[in-house]
């Protein structure tokens, strides 16, 4: 059994690659001229078109066994990212805003929108976990350029930083973006 490393970038990729490896399908395999019946994508995530795998021994179309395929991979795909909400501090409450579940009764058209709009969502959430952890490493350099201050005082820290007087204020007070080779320095300075 392999096992994967889940992480929100991991699952946005999953998505875009599930996104457009239905799009292929429904390009490769147009269903136009065929028969209400005979066609699967207007109803992909029901069992209604699927062969039973004990039940049927044999030839299945090529367009049945890589839509098949495309649907376990979209229930593995689901159920490892329920997993990471679950296991994920905070994430787990995040569960009911992801637009795409593969118990739902979609077309692949459907199912092509609501994977567009879960990409938009894990895009989100990538975004704003990047801007907390960034957030954190600030106020973690702040709290201890602070001590550092207190301890030896502006102009030693001054010269042991090598940055001047008005960027480690600038820096303390939040008022201005800090460069992050000015972030690196304070941060190779704290950590010592």
């Amino acid at each position: 059994m392999k096992i994967r490393s889940h992480s929100l970038s991991s699952f946005v990729q999953r998505t875009d690659t599930l996104y457009k490896s239905l799009h292929g399908l429904i390009k490769q395999y147009p269903e136009d001229a065929l028969q209400p019946d005979d066609k699967i994508f207007n109803r992909i995530l029901t069992n209604d078109w699927r062969y039973l795998k004990n039940d049927f021994n044999g030839p299945v179309e090529k367009r049945y066994a890589d839509a098949s395929k495309w649907v376990e991979a979209l229930r593995s795909y689901h159920s490892d990212l329920c997993d990471f909400c679950i296991y994920t501090p905070g994430a787990a409450k995040k569960l009911d805003e992801l637009p795409m579940h593969p118990d739902l009764p979609l077309s692949a058209s459907q199912c092509l929108h609501r994977l567009e709009l879960q990409f938009q969502v894990l895009t989100r959430w990538e975004s704003e976990a990047k801007a907390a952890a960034s957030d954190d490493r600030l106020a973690r350099l702040r709290t201890g350029l602070q001590a550092l201050l207190q301890k030896n005082g502006m102009k030693t820290v001054e010269v042991e930083t090598h940055l001047s007087r008005d960027t480690i204020r600038d820096f303390m007070s939040g008022k201005t973006k800090v460069q992050e080779k000015t972030l690196q320095k304070l941060d190779a300075y704290v950590m010592q």
